[in-house]
């Protein structure tokens, strides 16, 4: 038969799902009784056909499976800044600075520093002080030049006095014109962190300044990505560099496919990150990739946030001529797992003994063959 790429999901957690349904079985157990068979430790009754009613049923198959492992993979230090201008200070740019909105000085995808201007406003009031002591400074050094080019024209001329009063002058416009630049600052939308630009208002790309709303918003991470794994109880040790899952290995180097519903990357496993104090990125070095039950990721080829969740893709060897059948046709307990058979136009419960799940699947080792049908639970 054709081969199926299916999911890889452990099989220890149907146990926890299948509880609800093994109470209510046990339940009606005791209302059935038990016969003398091998199944009298199991008091479940016989599911008996009834005419007319439809039963879900599915048959037990034999061929090749190709398994893939799927996990959600979460972005690190994820946090969002959203800028925005409350009404006290909207009021303070038009009656105090006369201000409006000037321009979007970055682009959605953006990487941003701390300090960087997001977006900047245009002041009358502002512009004129300015402008203003710009002028003063302009003309105070160009007279300071013209005293200084005459003293070298004739060294028996002496401007000393007034070169020193014209660097106070130029000194004092100085003092003014950072004065009205920290005052800009104060009203510009400034970054306040190191980040990547997530979304800009269209209103206000449009030049239009909305109170009280987002405007921009710049999002910050750690760089990389974590998943936490909860394996079957081997322990990864750090002269073999991996780790263990029910389903597979990841070692320091690897690298493979991870997607959202519309993108695809490559990740790269990476050294725990927060072994070296900082969250930044860790550079594959050969050592043991496994922290507190977590792996690490990097993106592979870029450096800038992406999506806040990604599930990594990894495909599994193919199983040859497997038994299986879907898992929903499988009861478990913690003591004996159990399928509903159909013998005779009736369905008998019947030991069973479970190997891997593989997506909508599970594989059988004892109690079922090829062609056996079962009972499907809804």
């Amino acid at each position: 038969m054709g081969k199926m790429k299916i999911k890889s999901i452990n099989s220890k957690q149907l146990k926890s799902r299948c509880a609800a349904i093994c109470v209510a079985l046990l339940s009606l157990s005791m209302l059935s009784g038990c016969g003398e068979s091998d199944m009298e430790s199991l008091c479940l009754p016989r599911e008996l056909s009834q005419a007319g009613v439809d039963r879900n049923t599915a048959e037990v198959e034999k061929g090749d499976l190709s398994p893939v492992y799927e996990n959600i993979i979460e972005l690190a230090g994820y946090e969002e800044t959203s800028y925005k201008v409350e009404k006290e200070k909207a009021d303070e740019l038009e009656n105090l600075y006369e201000a409006k909105l000037d321009k979007v000085h970055v682009s959605v995808g953006d990487r941003v520093k701390a300090g960087d201007t997001l977006i900047s406003f245009k002041s009358e009031s502002l512009s004129k002080e300015l402008r203003q002591y710009e002028n003063a400074k302009s003309e105070a050094s160009l007279e300071k030049e013209h005293y200084e080019k005459l003293m070298q024209i004739d060294s028996s001329l002496d401007y000393r006095d007034e070169i020193a009063a014209l660097e106070k002058d130029i000194e004092l416009a100085n003092t003014h014109i950072q004065d009205v630049n920290d005052a800009y600052d104060s009203i510009n939308i400034i970054a306040e962190k190191d980040g990547v630009v997530k979304f800009i208002n269209q209103s206000v790309q449009d030049g239009f300044l909305i109170v009280a709303a987002p405007m921009i918003t710049v999002a910050d991470d750690a760089g990389y990505y974590v998943m936490d794994f909860y394996g079957n109880g081997d322990e990864a040790t750090s002269s073999d560099a991996k780790m263990v899952t029910t389903d597979v290995e990841f070692h320091v180097g690897d690298v493979c496919p991870a997607k959202t519903f519309m993108s695809e990357y490559q990740v790269e496993v990476i050294e725990d990150p927060t072994k070296y104090g900082t969250e930044t990125d860790a550079v594959a070095t050969g050592t043991d990739a496994v922290s507190d039950g977590k792996v690490y990721f990097k993106l592979v080829g870029d450096s800038a946030i992406k999506d806040n969740y990604l599930t990594v893709v990894v495909e599994l060897p193919e199983i040859k001529g497997a038994l299986y059948v879907d898992k929903k046709g499988v009861i478990f307990t913690d003591t004996q797992d159990y399928a509903y058979k159909q013998v005779d136009g009736e369905f008998i419960a019947t030991k069973v003994t479970v190997g891997d799940n593989v997506g909508q699947y599970i594989i059988i080792k004892e109690g079922l063959e090829e062609g056996d049908v079962v009972s499907v639970s809804d």
